[in-house]
């Protein structure tokens, strides 16, 4: 898991982003600055971020349904 979460995160350097990683924003949360991105390609574990400017904060990695539960 660790080798696939280095992989996403390197993967947000990338322009543009692959879309297999199916990186977007959250919606229906307070805060819009909040996205995801995939860690795995079977689409089982994401990872959650806050984006504010240029500095991106790593908030949660955990499985698919716990992210949108609470990202």
């Amino acid at each position: 898991m660790k080798k696939e979460v280095k992989d996403a995160l390197r993967d947000l350097l990338v322009d543009p982003i692959p879309a297999s990683r199916r990186f977007h924003s959250l919606k229906g949360y307070r805060n819009p600055k909040l996205f995801t991105i995939d860690v795995t390609m079977n689409k089982s574990h994401k990872i959650s971020i806050e984006i504010e400017g240029t500095c991106a904060t790593l908030r949660r990695i955990a499985t698919h349904k716990e992210i949108d539960r609470a990202p």
